[in-house]
């Protein structure tokens, strides 16, 4: 956000946010300084900004992207691969795992509940706050409390639901784990309960990306019934989207979007780098397609690191962490078509003989051109992360279509046309590549199809391992995530399956200093048998 850096004393002074290994642990606000804060309405601004510079932390943008990757199919080893992530490759997590740690998201957590408790008290000291400004920050903190707990519960399955502010010394501070469905109940309700009362749109043009509004609350929704299984809420919710999307089109001129079945996308051009699709989306960012993403910004000193810790830069494209070949080749039998310039895009063909480097995020131009592909580096870290965009809701649409009770030919031919719209933009000139209906006319073939399309479109972006997780709660048990996932080994195949044919093994462990704080938390079963926690 434009205003951070001066509300980085404000946050110091009012919050003291500290650096200990659990929420439980946090410091009460300071009651001296509660005298002197929360009496207009830019001091709810100031902390309402600081939950966002909260989520650009080192710690959090790298859980995002490593809770939602690395166990997945999309992810192997590199070059100088560090032993904490080796480890969640190779399925050993122990509970010391930097990664097991969830306090930073209960830091964002905390400064949530802390402006929906306060915030209405402002009100008897600044009258130029109304009650549908008033609104709208509570409605803005349970969003943004509601996503933190959506990548918690996706990740440890069970965890403390805490609601209150932590604001006084007589806080119980050991609170007993809330089960994976009355966290998602919850992270519902509060959608809910915000969707009427946030923002539809910022006078500044970057907050419509880089806060919350009501196109995020609606996102976030859709994928939060896709996780529960009510596919027509999530239908409902994804249709919201999309209807802004189609009438925000229709509003404006925008020469480089166009309509492919008629949905609005940004266009794949060979000819202007400009106006290349990836380019718009992740190396300018806050595209046309972008619905939230993290801002981070070389004039307010917001860094984000993930791209430089573990992918490539311009002087080593060749990062920590890489893809397996299966995706890094082209052609039959693998994740692209010859043709598909998401492959491009996503990984820097050519950079190395036996490995693909991912350059998503990483590059801020790629083109793709008869002449051979070329990649622009960021010399800074300072690109978004984005959590939703346009296709991300179009293809949770066809998911939801495909899997509803009695899906037939009317909703599957419906998720054909919202996969073939994304797969045919980053097809220019597909000829023979071009999907067709009949080839996919069954659920258990579109589901496939859909899956797969995810996985293109959303490559490297956080999802995979969610996708894969979803698809496991639904079969009840992990089979056919194990017959995607175990391929990328070259050995130890065996072992790791049995490791991972729990349930449980589908979730991170809780971290060893949590429990050691908080009696009440049990530790995810399967680490304490010893199935997993030890190194081969």
């Amino acid at each position: 956000m434009k205003k951070i850096q001066p509300f980085l004393l404000s946050l110091a002074i009012l919050l003291g946010v500290v650096s200990c290994q659990d929420f439980l642990t946090l410091e009460p606000l300071n009651d001296v300084v509660l005298e002197n804060f929360w009496k207009e309405k830019g001091d709810i601004e100031s902390v309402v900004t600081s939950c966002y510079y909260n989520l650009q932390s080192s710690s959090v943008i790298k859980s995002l992207f490593v809770w939602g990757e690395l166990r997945s199919d999309n992810i192997i080893a590199g070059m100088s691969i560090g032993t904490t992530e080796q480890d969640i490759l190779e399925a050993n997590i122990l509970p010391e795992n930097t990664y097991a740690s969830w306090s930073p998201f209960y830091n964002v957590i905390n400064l949530c509940n802390t402006v929906i408790y306060y915030a209405p008290g402002v009100q008897q000291y600044d009258q130029t706050l109304t009650n549908s400004e008033l609104n709208s920050y509570i409605a803005e903190m349970k969003a943004l409390r509601a996503l933190c707990y959506f990548y918690l519960v996706r990740t440890f399955h069970e965890l403390p639901l805490v609601l209150d502010a932590t604001i006084g010394d007589d806080v119980d501070f050991e609170v007993a784990p809330s089960s994976q469905e009355e966290v998602i109940n919850q992270i519902i309700r509060d959608l809910e309960e915000a969707e009427p009362d946030i923002r539809e749109i910022y006078a500044k043009e970057v907050y419509n990306k880089g806060r919350i509004t009501r196109l995020a609350v609606q996102s976030i929704l859709a994928d939060a019934y896709l996780w529960k299984g009510d596919y027509a809420k999530c239908i409902e919710y994804c249709q919201k989207v999309i209807d802004y999307k189609q009438q925000e089109f229709d509003k404006y001129t925008l020469d480089d979007i166009v309509r492919f079945n008629g949905y609005p996308l940004i266009l794949t051009d060979y000819t202007t780098i400009q106006n290349y699709n990836y380019n718009r989306i992740f190396g300018v960012g806050n595209s046309f397609e972008s619905i939230f993403e993290l801002q981070f910004s070389e004039s307010f000193g917001q860094s984000n690191s993930l791209p430089s810790s573990y992918f490539g830069t311009s002087g080593n494209p060749i990062g920590p962490l890489s893809a397996p070949g299966n995706i890094g080749m082209s052609g039959q039998d693998v994740l692209f078509v010859p043709s598909d310039v998401r492959r491009v895009q996503s990984l820097n063909i050519g950079a190395s003989a036996s490995l693909y480097p991912i350059s998503k995020y990483a590059a801020t131009a790629v083109s793709v051109l008869a002449t051979g592909n070329s990649y622009s580096y960021r010399r800074t870290n300072y690109a978004n992360w984005i959590f939703y965009r346009l296709t991300d809701i179009m293809l949770m649409k066809a998911e939801a279509l495909t899997l509803k009770d009695n899906a037939g030919t009317n909703e599957l031919q419906e998720a054909f046309q919202l996969v073939s719209a994304v797969y045919n933009r980053s097809n220019p000139g597909i000829g023979q590549d071009t999907l067709v209906y009949g080839t996919y006319a069954s659920v258990e073939k579109m589901e496939d199809l859909v899956r797969k399309e995810r996985q293109r479109e959303l490559l490297f972006e956080g999802k995979r391992w969610y996708d894969l997780v979803r698809m496991c709660r639904r079969d009840g048990n992990n089979n056919r995530m194990l017959d995607l996932v175990i391929p990328k080994y070259t050995e130890n195949q065996n072992a790791i399956r049995s490791k991972m044919t729990s349930p449980y093994a589908l979730y991170f462990p809780i971290a060893a200093s949590e429990l050691k704080v908080n009696k009440k938390l049990k530790q995810n079963p399967i680490y304490n048998t010893g199935e997993i926690s030890h190194r081969n």
